[in-house]
């Protein structure tokens, strides 16, 4: 039995290899065609796009209430904030979530390439 677990777990390793190799290529390939005008043009609508993100990160009062006095993470509390952040903005704003989303590879590629 720990042999066949053993088998799996290489042939799900190897998939997600090179899937995450041929995933990865394709999109490097697809930043290094982009010219630096159409680069500009990304990263002001991305700016935006955080930006509006920054603005639209306000917490229900009902959700502070729960999370203040005696919490079981109290030094998580930062973090759980953050997340229920953006799950809420992923629920408010799924098309400008999925922008955001589609516009961060070029974004980033182009920082690692900068740098």
């Amino acid at each position: 039995m720990l042999f066949y677990t053993a088998v799996i777990n290489a042939v799900q390793s190897s998939l997600v290899r090179v899937l995450t190799t041929r995933l990865t290529n394709k999109q490097w390939t697809m930043t290094e065609d982009i010219d630096i005008y159409h680069y500009v043009a990304i990263r002001k609508e991305f700016d935006r796009l955080e930006e509006q993100f920054q603005l639209d990160k306000s917490i229900p009062a009902s959700v502070h209430d729960s999370i203040s006095g005696n919490d079981l993470f109290p030094k998580n509390r930062k973090n759980f904030r953050s997340m229920f952040n953006e799950i809420a903005f992923r629920i408010r704003h799924p098309y400008l979530s999925s922008r955001k989303k589609a516009l961060i590879v070029p974004v980033r590629f182009h920082e690692l390439r900068a740098h």
